[in-house]
């Protein structure tokens, strides 16, 4: 089994995987670590480098830096309109995730020489149980098993709590409290952990989903906008090329005013309508347009601090993360907010990878890794809605920074089907203002049944029921009342096997009767709002794959023989210049130079079977005579080095007979 780890984020993606004693962090096909999140599709292919509402404010938000017309699909889900293989086609932003899987997918396995089919992947800690669900359709549909889906805050702690290791406080010692800051690409995350030895716990958290790299690149792509709009009169807003290219260049820009005070020029030459543009901005420029992401990013890390009720003094440090981190003023910021200068000991860009790698190594049962224990939290208020008995009841079961994941028992007496519904208690605390989690419907309960326990979170449910050994039925729970005092939480390695625990009766019923449990198992049918008809998407994306594979196996055989003629016609005058006459090097390049106008005219897009034949005739014609010239004259050379061998070592003359009695034959 292969662990892996992915981080999948707006900008670049890293993998990680656990190998050698320790977490490597791969390189792509252009030996660099990061590997940009984007898929391009084409008149040919693909090239690759969440499912919410259309009606979502989130969407609306991005719809500017997404360079394709974005439509709205039933049930208010979103499409992508792209140009493919000459058709207009609508796909899901699950199908683009999955085809990027894919591709980490591939560069995981060139690198380990090994088939990958099980991963964890990281997303942010406020992804919604859609967005999840989706998450886990994109392993499908890429034909990957995600083992987990591992919060990227969490998995920041994971990678600080084993890299420090005994560095940390032991067990039973205060913990050592921690804040990341994680400034990415498009929001930005903070986090407080405790540490203690082995041992990681997630306090609080806070989040900006309007704030990143991102937003600052868009600011200084809006201010070059303007100026291209006074200055040359150009409106790159209406072409979405050039939009693109200069938020690429905006990108390009805040990069370098990160360490560098002076103007930093920007020049582009034609840029648009035939015309070179140019510009300058300073950082105090850009500082003074961008004020109010720094301050959303001043209240994000207050909104942190209240959700954990601890003091700024209580603090032992502050690390930063993300690539946009590295602004001058974010860092000074979060400097002034905390009283204390942040450290930078991890990777800014891949910490996050190196976690989710760590987390696939602790639950991979052929990786040895240190017992290390985390609790993650949960962020957002869960509440139930059921039948209790005496009308709708509501419940909330979840509270906001519980334990995350848990399973809590809840027992309610039915003598008939009943639906339990989830919701977020508070759905304007989510970015994704749907309330709605999911209805689960449990069916086919017959009396005289007493007693049942119905498992919310898979999409199988038991009745569990008490009889006593001489046959009578027992209550094994009273009617939930309360919520506080009549539920019973235990973790979930407790609820293994449909197993579960019964609440002590007296100690005369005890004495009385050694009741046993009885399991049966039922029907329960599950109701949530993200759907996506996964098998379709499947065979869509093995088509896609199979034209991927056909167009870079046809590149390959283009590219072998575009080698070929430059490789051969320079051995034609060094290497094998000894084994062709004059005449046969002017027709072999006569050759060669018809084939490499054939590739840039004729064969500029042909079939993969023309390029191979094309090589296989240019081998043919060209190295027969020569291989056969080359083999005599090695033969020969082989032939005299062997005698010169063996004249300068003869053979040592036969040994005289040593004198001894002489016999002689009489008759």
């Amino acid at each position: 089994m292969s662990v892996v780890g992915y981080d999948f984020g707006n900008l670049n993606s890293y993998i990680a995987v656990a190998r050698q004693g320790g977490i490597d962090v791969l390189t792509n096909d252009y030996s660099l670590h990061a590997t940009p999140s984007c898929v391009s599709y084409g008149p040919k292919s693909r090239v690759m480098g969440w499912p919410p509402a259309s009606s979502d404010p989130i969407v609306q938000l991005y719809k500017k830096f997404v360079p394709c017309e974005i439509i709205q699909l039933t049930d208010d889900a979103i499409g992508l309109k792209v140009s493919y293989l000459g058709e207009t086609k609508i796909i899901t932003p699950e199908q683009v995730t999955a085809a990027f899987l894919t591709k980490l997918k591939v560069t995981t396995e060139a690198a380990l020489g090994t088939k990958v089919n099980e991963c964890v992947v990281s997303v942010p800690y406020f992804f919604s149980d859609n967005q999840r669900r989706a998450l886990l359709a994109v392993g499908k549909i890429a034909g990957v098993n995600l083992l987990k889906i591992v919060n990227e805050n969490t998995a920041v702690g994971i990678a600080y709590g084993i890299y420090k290791g005994s560095s940390l406080p032991a067990e039973k010692d205060p913990a050592k409290i921690v804040a990341f800051v994680d400034v990415g690409h498009s929001c930005v995350q903070a986090s407080v952990m405790a540490f203690n030895d082995r041992k990681v716990q997630v306090i609080g958290a806070a989040h900006d989903l309007t704030v990143g790299g991102l937003f600052f690149d868009d600011i200084i792509r809006d201010y070059f906008h303007q100026h291209f709009q006074k200055k040359y009169n150009l409106n790159a807003q209406k072409n979405p090329k050039c939009w693109l290219r200069l938020l690429d260049e905006s990108e390009k820009i805040k990069k370098q005013m990160s360490a560098n005070q002076t103007a930093i020029p920007l020049n582009i030459e034609c840029f648009m309508d035939d015309k070179d543009v140019a510009g300058s901005i300073q950082r105090q420029q850009f500082e003074e347009l961008a004020e109010p992401l720094f301050q959303k990013i001043r209240e994000m890390l207050q909104r942190l601090m209240e959700s954990t009720g601890l003091k700024k003094e209580e603090i032992s440090e502050v690390e930063l993360i993300g690539g946009s981190s590295r602004i001058p003023l974010v860092r000074q910021i979060i400097t002034n907010f905390f009283n204390r200068e942040p450290k930078t000991t991890m990777n800014l860009d891949e910490a996050v990878a190196r976690g989710a790698g760590m987390q696939c190594a602790i639950i991979s049962p052929s990786f040895k890794v240190k017992e290390f224990h985390i609790k993650d939290a949960h962020m957002f208020d869960i509440k139930l809605r059921y039948d209790g008995g005496m009308g709708t009841q509501e419940q909330v079961i979840f509270k906001k920074q519980d334990e995350f994941p848990f399973s809590k028992l809840l027992t309610v007496e039915k003598k008939a089907g009943f639906s339990i519904e989830a919701y977020y208690a508070n759905p304007h605390a989510l970015p994704y203002p749907v309330d709605f989690i999911g209805r689960w419907t449990v069916q086919d309960i017959t009396p005289p049944l007493m007693d049942r326990l119905a498992s919310i979170p898979g999409a199988a449910a038991t009745e569990l029921q008490t009889v006593t050994e001489d046959g009578e039925e027992m209550n094994e729970t009273s009617q939930n009342n309360g919520a506080d005092n009549k539920s019973k939480e235990q973790p979930p390695a407790a609820q293994q096997d449909g197993e579960a625990k019964a609440p002590e009766g007296t100690e005369e019923a005890k004495a009385e009767k050694k009741p046993k449990k009885v399991v049966l198992e039922f029907p329960v049918q599950e109701q949530v709002p993200y759907s996506l008809n996964v098998e379709e998407c499947i065979l869509v994306e093995k088509d896609m794959q199979a034209v991927d594979l056909n167009e870079k196996l046809k590149a390959d055989s283009k590219n072998a023989l575009e080698e070929y003629c430059y490789g051969m016609r320079d051995k034609l005058t060094d290497s094998l210049a000894a084994f062709v006459t004059a005449d046969e090097v002017l027709s072999s390049q006569n050759l060669l130079s018809q084939t490499e106008e054939w590739l840039y005219a004729d064969g500029e897009d042909t079939t993969k079977q023309a390029y191979d034949d094309k090589l296989f005739d240019l081998q043919t014609i060209i190295e027969t005579p020569i291989n056969q010239r080359r083999n005599e004259y090695l033969e020969k050379e082989r032939q005299k080095q062997a005698a010169e061998a063996a004249a300068a070592n003869p053979p040592a003359p036969e040994e005289t007979k040593k004198a001894g009695p002489e016999v002689m034959e009489v008759d």
